[in-house]
């Protein structure tokens, strides 16, 4: 049974029926049809397109109107219009006459496929059109695909990927737009004069500083290095992921060395192999293509670095020590922002950790952070990079303590008080209707008037204070309650009004959302290891599985890291305060951030057995 749907897109209506009369090929949908004329060596033209056509008016229609418009019209003789395909020979020769060699008709998922084949009369050009009608919906998709065999290079002028005429008069345009957390939003628009463009291609995609720029071009070049060489953006993968499980295994071994190395213990040793390779969460993070995990690996080898230049007094002697600090610290920075901060909380320690070349330490930490400034300013300007409002993001906790003490306790505002607030927050029913999820501020922050606030912080600062002493116990639930998958060892995720998980297992493929993105499927060569991770992972049974389920939650690592921090000031060896400062620092961006997942953490638990053997054995202060 059919059912008729509302049409999403201008090209929407495609597909072939099959039904062939003469030179006539008629697509159709459920509600839709697209007649074109494609004779055998004539040009392919465009005759009707709108409401769906009986056979009796697909018959008078081919009778009446042998079509005035092409198809697809290329650059050469009689093309007063809009061209969609423009080229230049190896002879230079700039024309083209296309003509019908072949047309094909099947059926495939729920669609009807016709592709008409079109060859220049002269060169060994080729283009297919692809047009692909949905029998569930009124949508139509269209392609091409471009070929020769020509002796030498074709250059392509213009091309595109499809072309539809449409007649003046009522023409609305459908079309999807929205950002990170805002996606999929329908805007409709009257399809005026002129010309009107919609900035989806790859040059005009807008490049934005949400994502690190480093790692996203790292990850493509490979991808693309795969297609090059195999074939296949799926080998492509393969390979990026190969590289960063050595990459990783690289950090696990400089761990296990480094600490076999202060207690040289074949135990301690058995202990980090064991983690490094049987820790399932160690396995998932090392294969997914994150920056989180690049970050982590980073991160371990900057604490590895600080440990040794504040312990071994013949770390000055060699010179590229220090430089491969500063870039590490550098690289910190480029694929995570919140690496900026760990570093820079860090600085003030280095006075305590260091009794000589302070200077230069200091330096080493600066310069860094100097020069990713420089980066992410004039650099992102020069590179058209838009700059991600953070300011919503820094305003997360405020945002989940307003909306709690607006659930459980609304007395507390004033009327006046409640009229600024819907100022600041103007669909602040939004926090009803959400239910104020305590486990994420990805609902609550999204409501934010962020052009308001800025120009009114002042007055959201003295609100924000003025009911915090009011009601504190709410405003301290709601921050605990926000970061509490990082610091409570018995978290139970997921919550009953948490719809992210907490341990992200399944894999996203982007071209389910795009089908211009590249489409990478998901192919275990272990099955029945994949079928253990669902089940122990995917299905959350380590959460009814004793011991397994401390290791697993991300608060036991910092009651590690806070039983380090105390220790360390019990036995008044402040030295070590520099590397603990940088987790330190790492820990002050997790509790200030929207949500709590296991990959935030995930540098945290990589260098656990670091924190651990600190904790185990600390050098004594000269």
């Amino acid at each position: 049974m059919n059912i008729k749907k509302r049409v999403f897109s201008l090209l929407s209506s495609c597909y072939v029926v099959g039904c062939l009369f003469a030179q006539n090929i008629l697509i159709s949908t459920p509600a839709t049809s697209l007649v074109l004329s494609a004779p055998e060596k004539g040009e392919l033209k465009y005759i009707y397109y709108g409401a769906k056509l009986s056979d009796r008016d697909f018959q008078t229609i081919g009778s009446l109107d042998k079509g005035k418009y092409a198809a697809y019209p290329v650059y050469g003789l009689n093309c007063p219009s809009e061209v969609a395909l423009a080229v230049k020979h190896n002879d230079g020769n700039m024309t083209l006459q296309l003509e019908v060699v072949k047309v094909e008709s099947s059926h495939q998922d729920e669609a009807n496929l016709t592709i008409i084949s079109l060859k220049d009369k002269v060169y060994p050009f080729y283009v297919k059109m692809f047009y692909k009608a949905y029998q569930d919906t009124d949508i139509i998709e269209i392609w091409s695909e471009i070929s020769h065999q020509e002796k030498k290079t074709v250059v392509l002028n213009q091309f595109a990927s499809a072309y539809l005429p449409i007649r003046k008069g009522d023409v609305w345009l459908s079309h999807l737009y929205g950002a990170w957390a805002n996606e999929g939003r329908l805007e409709e628009v009257p399809l005026e004069a002129g010309m009107k463009v919609m900035e989806i291609l790859e040059k005009d995609v807008q490049i934005t500083s949400h994502f690190s720029l480093l790692f996203s071009f790292i990850l493509a070049k490979v991808v693309n290095l795969g297609k090059v060489l195999f074939g296949s953006y799926q080998a492509g993968f393969g390979i990026y992921c190969f590289l960063q499980m050595t990459f990783l295994s690289y950090v696990a071994t400089k761990i296990t060395v480094f600490c076999v190395k202060r207690i040289p213990n074949k135990i301690i040793y058995f202990i980090n192999v064991l983690f490094f390779s049987f820790f399932p969460l160690y396995t998932l993070m090392s294969i997914s293509a994150a920056q989180d995990s690049v970050f982590a690996g980073l991160f371990c080898l900057i604490i590895l670095n600080v440990i040794e230049l504040i312990e071994n007094k013949d770390y000055w002697k060699n010179k590229l020590k220090p430089i491969s600090l500063g870039i590490l610290i550098f690289l910190l920075c480029l694929i995570r922002n919140n690496g900026f901060y760990c570093i820079l909380i860090s600085i003030p320690f280095i006075f305590l950790a260091c009794k000589n070349k302070k200077v230069v330490v200091l330096l080493i930490f600066i310069i860094p952070l100097f020069a990713y400034k420089i980066y992410s300013g004039p650099v992102f300007n020069i590179l058209g990079v838009t700059k991600t409002d953070t300011f919503r993001e820094m305003l997360s906790i405020p945002s989940q303590q307003f909306a709690r003490v607006y659930n459980y306790n609304l007395k507390v505002f004033s009327k006046e008080e409640l009229k600024q607030l819907k100022k600041f927050y103007p669909q602040i029913d939004d926090f009803k209707y959400y239910t104020y999820r305590q486990s994420i501020a990805d609902p609550t922050k999204s409501v934010l008037n962020n052009k308001y606030v800025k120009s009114n912080l002042k007055d959201y600062i003295s609100l924000w204070t003025s009911n915090g002493v009011k009601d504190p116990e709410n405003y301290v639930e709601a921050f605990l309650l926000n970061s509490l998958g990082f610091w409570y060892p018995n978290k139970n995720y997921n919550d009953d009004r948490m719809y992210h998980p907490y341990i992200e297992i399944e894999m996203m493929d982007a071209a389910k959302w795009n089908p211009r993105y590249v489409q990478i499927k998901r192919e275990s060569k272990f099955p029945i290891y994949e079928k253990i991770l669902n089940i122990t992972i995917g299905k959350n049974a380590w959460k009814r599985i004793p011991i397994i389920s401390t290791i697993f939650t991300t608060g036991t690592y910092f009651i590690i890291f806070i039983f380090l921090f105390l220790l360390t000031i019990l036995r008044r060896n402040f030295k070590y305060m520099l590397p603990i400062s940088i987790i330190l620092g790492l820990y002050a961006t997790l509790f200030l951030s929207p949500v709590a997942l296991f990959r935030y953490c995930f540098p945290i638990i990589m260098v656990s057995p670091l924190m651990i053997n600190l904790i185990l054995y600390q050098k004594k202060n000269d």
